[in-house]
C-alpha cells in the first residue's frame, strides 16, 4: 500500500458503546504499548488473542494504514441534540467569563492555567487554539514572546532536540479543542434556554 499519513481524532461521548459495534484493531503506542485510544479499520497485522495491532504507528503509516483516535468528552452527554449543539456553538461567546477562576477550573485542558490566560486575553476562538497550542510541550518556549511573534511560528512542526518532548497540537486540533471550549462557556451564558442541560460544565471533563 502507498503510504498515508493522517492524524484524525474524533471526539465521542463513550467510545467504548461506539467500537462494539464496529469491528476494528487496537492501535499500539510508539513504544510498544497497548494504545488508550487509537483504533485501525484496515486489515493490519494484529495478535488474535488481544486484538491489537503489532505494527507501531510510524511503521504503519509508511505501510499504508492509519489510526483513528476515539477520546472521550463527557461535556457532549450534556447536550441533548445535534441542533442544541449547532445553535450553541453559533451563539457570540462571552470570553471575559474566563476571568472567573472558578469557571475556568472546569474547563476543558486550561483549568490549571488561570494566571496564564489572564496575562493572554483571550477575546476569539483563533486566541483560544493558540493558548492550547502555547501550553503543550514542544511550544512552551514561546510563552512570554511578542503575540505576533507566537502567531507567525506557533503552528510549525517543532525541530526534534534529543530529550525534549516533542508534542504538540496541529492548528486542526487547537482549533478543534476551542471549539469544545467556547461550547462550555455558551452553556453557561445560555442556561436559562438549555435548562434541560443537567450539568452545565460536568464534573467529568478532563
Amino acid at each position: 500500500m502507498k503510504k498515508f499519513n493522517a492524524d484524525i481524532d474524533i471526539d465521542v461521548s463513550d467510545r467504548k458503546s461506539l467500537l462494539q459495534h464496529v469491528p476494528h484493531i487496537i492501535g499500539l503506542t510508539e513504544k510498544g504499548n497497548k494504545h488508550t485510544t487509537g483504533v485501525y479499520f484496515q486489515m493490519i497485522e494484529f495478535d488474535q488473542d488481544t486484538n491489537v495491532s503489532k505494527v507501531k504507528p510510524s511503521e504503519a503509516s509508511e505501510l499504508g494504514y492509519f489510526k483513528m483516535d476515539f477520546l472521550n468528552l463527557s461535556i457532549y452527554d450534556q447536550i441533548s441534540s445535534n441542533e442544541q449543539l449547532c445553535d450553541l456553538l453559533e451563539q457570540p461567546t462571552d470570553w471575559s467569563l474566563l476571568n472567573d477562576e472558578e469557571t475556568v477550573s472546569r474547563l476543558l485542558h486550561v483549568s490549571k492555567y488561570y494566571d496564564l490566560l489572564q496575562k493572554f486575553k483571550i477575546e476569539s476562538i483563533k486566541d483560544m487554539a493558540i493558548f492550547l497550542s502555547i501550553i503543550r510541550p514542544a511550544k512552551k518556549h514561546l510563552i512570554g514572546k511578542d503575540r505576533k511573534y507566537i502567531e507567525k511560528h506557533i503552528w510549525e512542526e517543532p525541530v526534534h532536540r534529543e530529550g525534549h518532548d516533542q508534542y504538540y497540537y496541529k492548528k486542526s486540533h487547537a482549533f478543534s479543542y476551542a471549539m469544545v471550549i467556547k461550547l462550555q462557556l455558551n452553556l453557561i451564558t445560555y442556561q436559562d434556554k438549555y435548562a434541560s442541560v443537567l450539568d452545565l460544565l460536568g464534573d467529568n471533563t478532563k
